[in-house]
């Protein structure tokens, strides 16, 4: 029974590691406004260039590892563009956490009333709504340090001119004629912003890269036995292992006893 237990307390240890890093300290539950990327005196926020936006998918949002892998179910495969967007926003330097929030909410909202598996739909749908007002500023913080970077504030308007039309040499080189019309509007970090949460909207599957959440990852490492740093993990391997020890063990009690 030891190696069981090792198991399983290592286990809650990696299980309450997850969980309070995904959802921080109680006292930072359901924080809507998160303070936004600062810059110098004299220097203002843009967005590096070119952009490097990624989604983690539908389970890592309210959980990471902690959502044990649902991503596979009808309701998130139809909110999944949604859930790809709300990762994105996060990454777009000058956005607001409660704008982020609020579209995902609208985007789910609009999904589930046209889809064909609707009630899977608005129970995925609900569970996010749920999750986002627990959710604190850390996932928020971390992707506005990734993607902003600081410039003299003389040379902003440029830099920011530099984003857009990478981004269009990038995606629709055919549309190179539209930088600087789109330039002269964005004038500020949030004007910029809301281009580039439009023009992510639109070029989605193009400018989005999908990758494995890591707290996922981790879960799913751990059930199937294989823990952080050589960790025993909670999974079959461990378990399995452990039930062969006891079988044995049965086995020379029972000897001891025909004895």
């Amino acid at each position: 029974m030891t190696s069981q237990w090792v198991a399983i307390s290592n286990s809650l240890v990696v299980f309450f590691l997850l969980a309070g890093e995904a959802f921080g300290q109680f006292e930072e539950y359901g924080q809507k406004n998160c303070p936004v990327f600062q810059c110098p005196k004299d220097e203002s926020p843009v967005p590096k260039s070119p952009l490097e936006l990624q989604s983690s998918g539908c389970s890592s949002i309210g959980g990471g590892g902690l959502s044990m892998n649902f991503n596979a179910n009808f309701g998130e495969m139809e909110i999944s563009s949604c859930c790809d967007f709300f990762h994105v926003c996060n990454q777009i330097c000058g956005t607001t956490k409660s704008f982020c929030e609020d579209s995902f909410t609208k985007c789910m909202d609009a999904k589930c009333k046209m889809s064909s598996q609707k009630d899977e739909c608005t129970k995925a749908a609900s569970t996010k709504k749920l999750m986002l007002q627990f959710s604190n500023c850390n996932d928020f913080n971390e992707g506005q340090k990734k993607s902003c970077t600081c410039v003299k504030t003389d040379d902003a308007d440029a830099k920011r001119k530099e984003v857009i039309e990478n981004f269009y040499q990038t995606y629709n080189p055919s549309q190179m004629s539209k930088v600087d019309g789109l330039a002269a509007k964005a004038t500020d970090t949030n004007k910029l912003a809301g281009l580039l949460t439009k023009l992510v909207a639109k070029y989605g599957s193009k400018a989005i890269k999908k990758v494995k959440d890591s707290r996922e990852k981790l879960m799913e490492d751990m059930m199937n036995g294989r823990g952080p740093n050589g960790i025993p993990g909670m999974g079959r391997n461990a378990f399995d292992a452990d039930r062969v020890e006891n079988d044995q063990a049965e086995g020379e009690e029972e000897e001891m006893i025909e004895l």
